[in-house]
Order: structure tokens, then sequence, then C-alpha cells
């Protein structure tokens, strides 16, 4: 990943899973258009589909407005089919509270959140979700 990128989208070969690696400190407009971009990816799915945000490089969100736009993404992921949301945090714990805090904000209803220390983790528990 390039210093200079907030982020790089992929998608995990033979999965419905869309995998964002987040890289420092993210502005509202960040937030915004990685949320636009995982979305975009996670529609071409054409059904339920897991989003696998890996925060572990991400810089702790300090900005009120920043941490609410965070709060909305769930909301996004949720309303564009998402089910679940894996989160790997690895040892980062400041920033493993934050991400559930944002998922206690959101207004999802059947969204299930879980974090974990590595992508391996995160891909076996989404496959117990039939994704």
């Amino acid at each position: 990943m390039d210093n200079k990128a907030k982020y790089v989208i992929s998608v995990v070969p033979g999965r419905k899973v869309v995998k964002s690696v987040a890289n420092g400190s993210f502005t509202k407009t960040d937030v915004l258009n990685n949320i636009k971009d995982v979305v975009s990816k996670g529609k071409t799915f054409n059904g339920k589909w897991a989003f696998m945000p890996d925060i572990t490089k991400m810089a702790p969100v300090l900005d009120p407005e920043v941490s609410e736009v965070l709060s909305k993404f769930h909301e996004e992921v949720e309303k564009a089919g998402g089910v679940a949301i894996a989160f790997i945090v690895e040892k980062a714990v400041a920033i493993k509270a934050q991400a559930q805090r944002h998922q206690n904000e959101a207004n999802v209803n059947e969204l299930v959140t879980n974090h974990f220390s590595s992508e391996e983790q995160a891909l076996e528990w989404i496959k117990t979700l039939n994704i």
C-alpha cells in the first residue's frame, strides 16, 4: 500500500467479501469515499455479502464528526445487502473499542459484527454465516 493511500479496497477471491485496508488518519471525506467504494463493490454480489475492514494501521479517530460518519458506515453496508462486518484489529485495543462504539451508535437491524486478530480468523467466522 502506498503510504499516501488512506485505504485499499479488494474482493477476497472466491468469496463475497469486500476487504478494505485502512492506513493512518481519516477525515470525514476519506470515510465517505471509503463507504461509497465498499458499498459499490458489495452491490456487485447481488445478494448477501460481508465487509472485512483491516483497521490495524488506522489511527484512532478523535474528530467527533468523523466518528459520526463511521457509525453510518454500518448502516450503509446493511442497506447495500451486507450482513456482517469482520473487523481485523490484531492487538489494537483502542481501535477495537472505537469500532464497537460505532456499531453501538449505528441504526442497524440485522448486521452482525465481530473483531479478530487475523484475516484468517475473520474469514472463518464469515464462512459460518454462509458467505
